[in-house]
């Protein structure tokens, strides 16, 4: 799984829309990088069927203008089910030699670490609502 890397700072805990009464507190980071605030977890202690795995797309990149979907927790209480939202993706920028894009939309609280999918629903990257040099 990939996060945001903020989102370990704050002890968070990762819960399962499809069943409510279960949460996984995080233990093991694979990899972290914080001027990227990017984290990827190992999963295998998740049971199966309490998460949909999203493929990458590696095929056809994102370019500005394209549309995107984001799919979040913004603001999560207990039982929400997921915001789906689509915004236009706007300018495509290089920074900590990565390639980051800015798009139409402000990026909300609980949104940091979601899931941004092209048109065919392949992930092709990760909501940060920042970007700085430092």
């Amino acid at each position: 799984m990939i996060t945001s890397f903020h989102n370990l700072l704050h002890a968070a805990k990762f819960f399962s829309s499809a069943n409510t009464s279960f949460d996984w507190s995080i233990k093991d980071v694979l990899h972290y990088d914080k001027k990227l605030d990017l984290a990827v977890m190992d999963t295998s202690n998740i049971p199966k069927g309490l998460y949909v795995p999203l493929k990458a797309e590696t095929i056809y990149p994102l370019n500005a203008g394209d549309t995107v979907t984001i799919m979040s927790f913004p603001y999560y209480t207990s039982g929400d089910l997921p915001t789906i939202r689509s915004t236009t993706v706007l300018q495509e920028k290089y920074r900590f030699d990565s390639r980051l894009f800015a798009i139409e939309s402000k990026i909300n609280p609980g949104e940091s670490g979601s899931p941004v999918l092209n048109d065919r629903g392949k992930v092709v990257g990760v909501c940060r609502s920042f970007a700085t040099d430092s």
